[in-house]
């Protein structure tokens, strides 16, 4: 992997369950304080960010099997579904810290990927 560059395992990560930058520092947050439980209020705290969008970043995570319920209602705590899982998610912890802005790049070309995708469906094309 070239200085910059994300692995390609990383990169599948982002495009299959990470929607926004929020989440992922929703994920990083949880996956570092683990096997600590987390509700919205103190994510929301501890990330400077609404209480209601922390609930549905953490109500996303764990739909996508990254998070598990914890010991009382709305609250959460990291749980990788698989040891490789854990380990691109940690992967992705210390790209994060040392290539933020290629992280970042990557969660924000997915959507144009899906828009250009749609966009494609709608093309009219000659017919020879």
């Amino acid at each position: 992997m070239a200085d910059g560059e994300l692995s390609d395992a990383i990169r599948r990560f982002i495009r299959d369950r990470v929607h926004s930058v929020e989440q992922l520092e929703v994920l990083l947050l949880l996956a570092g304080s683990a096997p600590q439980e987390w509700d919205a209020a103190r994510v929301s705290q501890k990330l400077y960010t609404q209480p209601e969008s922390a609930a549905t970043r953490l109500a996303d995570l764990h739909t996508h099997g990254l998070l598990t319920t914890g010991s009382a209602p709305g609250l959460y705590r990291y749980a990788a579904p698989t040891p490789a899982m854990d380990e691109v998610v940690r992967g992705l912890g210390v790209a994060y810290k040392e290539r933020k802005d290629a992280v970042i790049r990557e969660i924000f070309s997915r959507p144009l990927d899906n828009l250009r995708t749609f966009a494609d469906a709608f093309r009219i094309r000659r017919e020879d």
